[in-house]
């Protein structure tokens, strides 16, 4: 599925059809350069599906986590700064994978053999007028 966004004002209702199309329960990669908006999506969607207030990009701290409204575990995982994978041990990555009813990832590229098949990819493309392409798909395009 692929969505425009000609503005900020239309994160929010991709934000809802990307829930829609992922279900209850998913891990959401996000490919795309720096700067195209991969944390100013996850804000939205962190906000549609927690009561917790968004606390912004985990770019130092690798992970937050957030509650949703049921309780559940929410995490948002921002891995630019990892540099091995098998830094990813030392995080704990299972963990958030397994024990998340979402799971967002910035900067998935070095996570890719943690994740299971049924990852949704989030790919963001800047377009020349400066609105973003979101395509949406449940396999990797590397």
């Amino acid at each position: 599925m692929i969505f425009t966004a000609k503005s900020l004002n239309d994160l929010p209702l991709i934000a809802n059809q990307i829930i829609s199309i992922v279900g209850e329960r998913a891990i959401i990669c996000f490919d795309a350069q720096m700067g195209s908006g991969k944390t100013t999506l996850i804000k939205h969607l962190i906000q549609i599906l927690s009561t917790d207030k968004f606390t912004g990009s985990p770019t130092f701290t690798i992970a937050n986590e957030y509650h949703s409204l049921k309780g559940d575990r929410i995490s948002h995982l921002d891995l630019y700064r990892i540099e091995k994978k098998e830094e990813l041990f030392d995080l704990n990555i299972d963990y958030y994978l397994d024990e998340s009813k979402y799971c967002f990832i910035e900067w998935p590229e070095k996570s890719i053999s943690f994740l299971p098949n049924d990852t949704f990819w989030v790919y963001i493309r800047i377009e020349e007028d400066q609105s973003r392409t979101i395509q949406i798909e449940n396999d990797h395009k590397p």
